[in-house]
């Protein structure tokens, strides 16, 4: 699969500018500049102490952030209060000018408090704001998961445990500003699920697309969330948990085995009888790389050509679409669990029809993004890519059309590089940009993927 080690060639200039200072635009950008003032230890920790006095916040972090250069950015940050209290998630806005945050923060004080482990709503700064969960914006519905008793008499209503059950509150391990957030819980008799809330009107398809893949046949021995209960008014659904552990984490070991295994499942996935009613297509694919691309065309102005030439390359060069069949359409590494001889996959929310060399694509790139990233060994890169085309094309029994699996992963690598989306923002970003960027280019030109 891979003709040579992950590597990015760089003229000697690129090369001496590595470990210079940013190379790039959003220092004069105010929403940037907070950005990395709050990713400095003690300092998000700081603000909340002079933005809530009586607090009694020991520690703070940013987690994550989506940013829109020189407009706002949203992040997800960890507060770890004092006592023996849990650590707690809290959603943050930042805003290019004080009145923006100004008018924010007013909003958010006409509307009903809900109960908290904190304020409903702070002004960190003047450019700020912060909401404590379940106070966050658009998504007030997981209150019910921050009430004892009501959730407790939910949970006895649907069947999940008994009304004389005592039972804990369960856990947010993922929060999406605006969009979505994922609990988990585990019953009094030891059950575990999750439970995934939407913005309204937005978990009808996602829990349409776990019933589809929960009453076909032919799909193996894939492991896929058991639909336990969609509740429309409230915009949620609970999921049973199926084993194993995320395929990231276990990358550095998981040997070409693993990946012979994910073969097999994703084979099972794209030959299975599934009718999805969402349709993906290369158009959707080129429309959403512009967006990405126009984020960060502004927040990396001298890389503006080389962005230009590879989005018109992969508008102008590409190669024709073979048959549709049943796609996850979201894959990565995180979605994918790996347990003993068995593999589940998760995250069906984009479940579509469209091109299967789509999710072989973007998982090709997520293991090369992260040997750029220094994740994994580059030779471990090229024994994995083997090992899973080898075991897919033996399964659907045809060979997999190199041309359009190297357009896709040019494609997803760019894609894994942009900054509008809810990721981690280290120090170093701008050069994750630079070498995905040009690993693309080498995609593209046959030099990297043969």
């Amino acid at each position: 699969m891979l003709k040579q080690a992950v590597t990015v060639d760089r003229s000697p200039v690129e090369r001496c500018a590595l470990d210079a200072p940013e190379e790039v635009g959003p220092q004069d950008d105010p929403v940037y500049r907070r950005l990395c003032a709050y990713r400095e230890p003690g300092m998000l920790a700081e603000a909340f102490h002079h933005a809530w006095p009586q607090g009694s916040v020991r520690g703070a972090r940013l987690l994550q952030t989506f940013y829109n250069p020189y407009s706002r950015a949203r992040g997800v940050a960890e507060v770890q209060l004092g006592g023996d209290a849990p650590s707690q998630l809290l959603s943050l806005k930042f805003f290019a000018t004080p009145e923006r945050a100004k008018q924010a923060y007013a909003a958010a004080l006409l509307k009903p408090v809900l109960p908290s482990g904190g304020p409903a709503v702070l002004l960190l700064d003047d450019r700020t704001v912060a909401w404590w969960l379940p106070n966050g914006q658009n998504l007030r519905r997981i209150k019910l998961c921050y009430d004892t008793q009501t959730f407790a008499r939910y949970v006895a209503k649907v069947g999940l445990c008994a009304p004389q059950d005592a039972i804990e509150l369960p856990n947010l391990i993922r929060y999406v500003p605006r969009r979505r957030a994922l609990f988990h819980w585990t019953s009094p008799e030891g059950r575990r699920f999750y439970m995934k809330f939407y913005a309204a009107g937005a978990s009808e398809m996602p829990a349409r697309n776990l019933r589809l893949l929960n009453i076909a046949d032919g799909i193996g021995d894939v492991g896929i969330p058991k639909l336990v209960r969609h509740n429309r008014r409230r915009a949620f659904y609970i999921m049973e948990e199926i084993e194993g552990v995320p395929l990231t984490g276990i990358l550095p070991h998981a040997g070409a085995a693993t990946f012979t295994q994910v073969g097999c499942a994703l084979a099972a996935v794209h030959e299975s009888r599934v009718e999805p009613n969402s349709k993906w297509s290369d158009e959707r694919a080129l429309r959403e790389l512009v967006a990405a691309t126009d984020e960060l065309k502004v927040a990396l102005p001298r890389r503006r050509g080389d962005i230009e030439t590879l989005v018109q390359r992969l508008t102008y060069e590409r190669p024709p679409v073979g048959e549709s069949k049943p796609i996850h359409a979201n894959l990565f590494c995180d979605q994918i669990l790996v347990s003993g001889s068995s593999i589940g996959i998760v995250d069906w929310d984009d479940l579509a029809c469209g091109d299967p060399l789509h999710d072989l694509g973007r998982l090709s790139a997520h293991l090369i993004y992260c040997s750029l990233c220094g994740q994994i060994d580059s030779d471990c890169v090229a024994t994995y890519l083997e090992a899973l085309l080898s075991a897919y094309e033996t399964a659907v029994g045809s060979s997999v059309r190199r041309d359009r699996l190297r357009w896709h992963i040019a494609v997803e690598l760019i894609m894994r590089a942009k900054i509008s989306a809810l990721r981690a923002l280290p120090p170093n970003w701008t050069r994750y940009i630079r070498d995905a960027l040009a690993a693309a280019g080498q995609v593209l030109n046959g030099e990297l993927c043969a």
